[in-house]
């Protein structure tokens, strides 16, 4: 289980600089992961890589829908941004896509991770492994949300068989 305190809601023109952990389907079992940056998404799903996605049209889908989003907003640290653009090309290209077995939505986040900020992810293998290792490292500034207005979140604990179950069912989808 990962609970999060100190929520404030996103002013919306904020989330289009920087960069941002992107947590939707928080109520769900397991949320889906992005990471965003200066207004651009970059995540894989089943269908595969998805670099450069604007914004907004995560923002939209969740006012239309009613999803809340959860923004983990990352201390950049000075690092260019010519080398975290690259960066998160690299992470989404290197998985390609979700799969059984295989690739999880976490995993370019931790490619990212590993390169960008020379963390180790050795033990990280779900969103409650990863985001305490980032705020351990002082790397989280904030969080803000969209769609909710509760300061605090809890997000229960899944394991590789729920991820697995819902790629299933994403798979049925298509």
């Amino acid at each position: 289980m990962l609970r999060i305190d100190h929520i404030v809601p996103a002013k919306e023109d904020a989330l289009y600089k920087g960069l941002y952990i992107v947590i939707i389907h928080l109520f769900r079992i397991p949320p889906h992961l992005f990471l965003a940056f200066n207004g651009k998404l970059f995540s894989i799903t089943i269908s595969g890589p998805k670099p450069n996605e604007p914004i907004e049209g995560i923002i939209r889908a969740s006012s239309q829908k009613f999803f809340p989003i959860l923004f983990c907003k990352i201390k950049e640290n000075n690092i260019a941004e010519e080398y975290i653009l690259k960066s998160l090309e690299k992470a989404v290209e290197k998985h390609q896509k979700v799969s059984l077995a295989g690739a999880t939505c976490l995993s370019p986040l931790k490619s990212f991770f590993e390169e960008v900020y020379s963390l180790n992810m050795k033990n990280v293998n779900f969103i409650f492994d990863f985001i305490p290792l980032l705020e351990s490292e002082k790397l989280i500034e904030a969080y803000y949300s969209i769609g909710f207005s509760d300061t605090s979140l809890t997000i229960n604990s899944y394991g590789q068989n729920e991820i697995d179950q819902e790629i299933l069912r994403a798979l049925s989808f298509q």
